[in-house]
């Protein structure tokens, strides 16, 4: 609206005030009636121009409708009154008449004018409310241009949505005002528009579903708009524009687009066979819709092959039952499973998952389906490790049972079940207390132990059965669960009664065999002191000092041996002695056998405790024996002091035995392995018995060196 319009309306507004009205009337009804007695009475002139009345007249009308007869009445009775003041009574008073006739004529012919008019203005007022609330209301915006793309209304939406205020849009360009410039900021020229191209509207409506509009802070915005032509004679003089911001729509489209893109890369991508098939008014499965890159993949048909088949070209026939439809049906979803054959023949067995939604109005069925061959496999697999694990207990002659943690029975062979005078269905489902409960505590304390290690155990138990005790070894094994944690135990038990009663005997015998033999070696030890008891009485009359000391040697001898036999005698172990305690018995009793109180003389010991083997122990004892007499005997003379070491140590996995002394020696060219002595010959002999290494070393007195294996006979 421009400066000139918006003062015509200022003023307009302004005669709309009834006041002024009334002011200006009155106003006007006072100079007429100035003017008439100006002329009537001080002028004394007939004639007055009542030309000047009809403003008044006609203004009052306009304004006062038919009140305005009063100002007609009203300067009717001053011209006619002024008139009969000239004196000239009622002569040239037609005239006057003539006038007042004229004047309520057109007094009345402008009120009947002012009051149609009236009535036409408020009736435009109220048609022009009316549309201005239909166009603020409706939730779009819309303005309206004329020929020249001049914006002639702007309905409140519009002035929301652009941030133009009503006063700003009207007058304006439309064009140049919110449509002037391209989503990439190049100019948008007028002739394209499609809003100032008239020519183009001439078909009527047109329809622009992606274009932008600017707002005043110079943002822009997408629209959606449509422009209807205002055709008046034939003629397209304006247009009326209808726009919504599509921002959110946009919005949701790329939302959508990109849900889209990521459903068929999801779609795509998932190694599982997914197809989108059309479902027929009965139920029946129609040709394909959509498939994924897996199915084409896998199965070998292309896309334009897929959709014109069904399922029930890629599938065995009789596979699918009508149950399964009809679960389909009336659920919405349905798992089973059939087998695809492929474009080249093969077949792939599959668990198929469907679902059925509305897809563009129609009943669809979305299905899922998974290649189960490894699982096939695996459960047959399965199913023969089952049937071999069932074929091996029930072919065991032992019980095999599986016992859950409270030692209910879940499985057992025949063999367990028989053994205890039942079935093996009869057997399942019942507890170790109920079958045993004597022994079911101790029993049930072993599972617990299973369970809460996951360790297996063996056990060896008496139970008692029906008032028969029998011995049993139970393996008691942990099965485990998916999860790794221990979901029953396995037990494979063995009757040992046999077993436990033929052991009882063998103990019995071996404590008499045990017996018998410590009797053995006591009469042997007592025989052998005989024999040294004997030599020793009899060397009593033997004068000859040489035959005497071969006497005394037997003696020695005879002493050694019964010394482990009294060893072996005391002891608990029958086949070994501790050859460590024996050295220094035996080194004892030589010492005080052969030196006297004046003789200086010492034995030294550096002997470990161990035990050694009777048929190791005679020898290495007759052995130990010679060394030591023939170093007491022969190793110190003229009193001479000296030490005799003896040292006893496993050395590896061998046994070694020294005996030294710092005596006088053996003469140097003597050969120990080749020599007359009888002695020496017998330790030779007894350390070959027992596979010993023997070293003599004769530098600074006597060193004998013996090494020998531990043996186990």
């Amino acid at each position: 609206m421009n400066k000139k319009t918006l003062n015509v309306s200022g003023l307009h507004e302004k005669l709309e005030d009834k006041n002024i009205q009334s002011g200006i009337i009155v106003s006007l009804v006072g100079a007429c009636t100035i003017i008439t007695v100006y002329f009537h009475i001080f002028l004394n002139i007939s004639t007055v121009f009542t030309h000047f009345y009809y403003i008044p007249i006609i203004l009052s009308a306009l304004w006062w409708k038919k009140r305005g007869l009063l100002v007609t009445v009203f300067l009717s009775v001053v011209l006619i009154i002024t008139r009969l003041n000239m004196g000239l009574s009622f002569l040239g008073i037609e005239d006057d008449l003539f006038r007042i006739a004229i004047l309520f004529f057109v007094s009345i012919v402008s009120i009947l004018l002012s009051e149609s008019m009236a009535y036409s203005q408020e009736s435009f007022k109220k048609i022009s409310y009316q549309n201005k609330l239909v166009l603020d209301s409706v939730g779009e915006g819309i303005y309206g241009v004329n020929k020249n793309g001049i914006v002639t209304f702007f309905n409140s939406f519009a002035e929301k949505i652009t941030g133009f205020s009503f006063e700003e849009a009207i007058g304006k360009n439309s064009h140049e005002l919110m449509h002037h410039t391209k989503a990439d900021g190049t100019h948008f020229p007028l002739e394209e528009c499609t809003i100032h191209n008239f020519s183009i509207l001439k078909g009527g409506s047109k329809r622009v579903t992606n274009e932008l509009f600017w707002k005043k802070d110079g943002s822009s915005f997408p629209v959606e708009y449509i422009v209807t032509p205002i055709i008046k004679s034939g003629e397209i003089n304006g247009a009326v524009v209808v726009f919504h911001d599509i921002s959110d729509r946009i919005k949701m489209e790329n939302a959508l687009k990109t849900s889209e893109e990521k459903f068929r890369e999801v779609f795509n991508k998932v190694n599982d066979i997914i197809t989108l098939i059309e479902l027929k008014a009965d139920g029946r499965a129609g040709k394909y819709i959509e498939v994924n890159d897996v199915a084409i993949e896998i199965l070998g048909y292309n896309l334009d092959e897929f959709i014109q088949m069904t399922p029930a070209n890629i599938g065995k026939k009789g596979e699918v039952t009508r149950d399964e439809v009809n679960i389909l049906l009336k659920e919405g979803k349905v798992t089973f499973e059939r087998t695809y054959i492929t474009k080249d023949g093969n077949e792939i067995p599959v668990e198929i998952n469907s679902h059925i939604f509305d897809f563009k109005g129609k009943k669809v069925a979305l299905s899922v389906a998974r290649d189960i061959t490894y699982r096939r496999k695996a459960e047959n697999a399965i199913r023969e490790s089952e049937e071999k694990y069932r074929s091996l207990i029930e072919s065991a002659k032992d019980p095999i049972s599986v016992m859950d943690s409270n030692g209910i029975f879940i499985l057992a062979n025949t063999a367990g079940a028989h053994s205890l005078n039942m079935e093996p269905s009869e057997l399942i489902g019942q507890s170790l207390m109920d079958i045993f409960p004597e022994s079911a505590e101790q029993q049930m304390e072993s599972i617990r132990k299973v369970f809460n290690t996951g360790k297996g155990l063996e056990i060896e138990l008496p139970v008692m059965h029906e008032g028969v005790i029998g011995w049993y070894s139970t393996s008691i094994q942990p099965l485990f669960g998916p999860e790794n944690n221990v979901k029953s135990v396995q037990t494979i038990s063995r009757d040992i009664t046999d077993i436990m009663e033929t052991q009882r005997k063998l103990k019995i015998a071996l404590e008499e065999k045990e017996m018998l033999l410590k009797e053995i070696h006591h009469r042997v030890k007592n025989n052998l002191m005989i024999i040294s008891s004997l030599l020793s009485i009899q060397s009593r009359f033997i004068k000859d000092k040489e035959a005497l000391g071969i006497f005394k040697e037997s003696q020695n001898r005879a002493k050694s041996m019964a010394l482990i036999h009294e060893r072996l005698y005391r002891s608990t172990d029958l086949k070994r002695i501790d050859m460590g305690d024996y050295i220094r018995t035996l080194s004892n009793d030589l010492f005080h056998a052969y030196v006297n109180n004046d003789q200086k003389i010492q034995i030294k010991l550096d002997v470990e405790d161990i035990m050694v083997d009777i048929n190791t122990s005679i020898p290495l004892g007759l052995i130990i024996n010679e060394i030591i007499t023939n170093a007491l005997k022969h190793a110190f003379t003229n009193e001479m002091p000296g030490t005799i070491l003896i040292s006893f140590h496993r050395v590896g996995d061998n046994l070694k035995l020294e005996v030294s002394d710092d005596g006088i020696g053996f003469p140097k060219d003597l050969d120990y392995k080749n020599t007359s002595s009888m002695g020496l010959q017998l330790v030779n002999s007894l350390s070959n018995q027992i596979d010993a290494e023997l070293n003599v070393f004769m530098e600074k007195g006597t060193s004998f060196q013996i090494t020998f294996p531990e043996k186990t006979f």
